[in-house]
């Protein structure tokens, strides 16, 4: 499956809804073209702090389209980014998250001996992290002021 930027989508598609439903033009030797799903509304923008290496305004965006019966039981690097449904708490998505890891432990050894789990953090949280105290500095009276 893909999403298009809108600009992607105006660019190389001039607009035409049609193309929802159908395969991406993409090179045989990608593999199957992946069905196009959607539009992102113009302007979106995909927020990371700089450090993360994440681009910022994709082109495309493809599901991972794992086999979990053949897939390899190593990779436990993903960064998912998910929106949680409202008026959840984020304390009962954790939960939530937290028996999914459970049972991704039980049933995969990699993921037990690793100590797999997943971290829920709201995308506000992880985008001023780092320069929160920066900011609380710059906006703590000067005494130059007084």
């Amino acid at each position: 499956m893909a999403i298009l930027s809108n600009e992607y989508f105006q660019q190389r598609f001039g607009g035409d809804r049609s193309v929802i439903g159908k395969p991406l033009p993409v090179s045989a030797a990608f593999g199957p073209a992946p069905i196009i799903v959607g539009v992102l509304a113009p302007g979106f923008e995909l927020l990371f702090p700089p450090q993360a290496n994440v681009e910022q305004f994709p082109s495309l965006w493809f599901a991972a389209r794992i086999p979990y019966d053949t897939a390899a039981r190593n990779n436990v690097q993903w960064r998912v980014i998910a929106r949680v449904r409202s008026g959840v708490p984020i304390v009962q998505a954790q939960a939530e998250a937290e028996t999914i890891a459970e049972k991704i432990r039980a049933e995969n050894t990699i993921a037990r001996t690793a100590g797999q789990y997943f971290r829920l953090e709201p995308m506000k949280q992880h985008l001023v992290n780092e320069v929160r105290p920066a900011i609380l500095a710059l906006m703590a009276p000067s005494s130059s002021c007084y």
